[in-house]
């Protein structure tokens, strides 16, 4: 018996036995791993009423995003500017998901649902889809893709704006 037991273990640690890996990763997963969980933001449009991206988590796009446009890292008009930023889960904020720390002269700076340049006071929106309207731009489907974020979003993480 115990060789049988020693041979299935050398057989897993040199790689013979393959494990079928399961296809969605929950948070539960993520919050075992000792890495810290990639999140990477990228800008991919700026416009005079909107800065739009993608949403990264472990290089798969899991969200469009929107936030205001640049106005030099004004409070609630202006989009944060480009860098490294820890996010907590926020029990306390406004909408309650992840907040952004150690912002350069800003506060308050969320993670969290909402569709349209004015939902957004400095803040990211995510959704699933980017879309053009009469006065802007909008994303599409927040709230449900704000469950689908709590599902493989760590509690603490570091984002990348760029």
């Amino acid at each position: 018996m115990l060789k049988k037991y020693v041979y299935l273990i050398m057989k897993t640690f040199l790689g013979l036995i393959k494990k079928k890996s399961p296809s969605i990763t929950t948070n539960a997963q993520f919050m075992n791993a000792t890495k810290i969980q990639k999140v990477t933001l990228v800008r991919i449009k700026s416009l005079p009423e909107v800065t739009l991206g993608d949403l990264f988590v472990d290089d798969k796009l899991v969200a469009k995003t929107l936030e205001n446009p640049w106005k030099n890292n004004q409070n609630q008009i202006s989009c944060i500017p480009l860098g490294e930023y820890k996010c907590v889960k926020d029990d306390t904020g406004k909408f309650r998901y992840w907040r952004l720390l150690d912002v350069p002269n800003r506060s308050l700076i969320e993670i969290h649902n909402g569709n349209y340049e004015k939902d957004t006071k400095g803040c990211i929106l995510i959704g699933n889809k980017h879309t053009e309207i009469k006065y802007g731009w909008k994303v599409e489907k927040s709230l449900a893709t704000l469950e689908k974020l709590k599902l493989v979003l760590d509690d603490e993480f570091i984002i990348e704006i760029k």
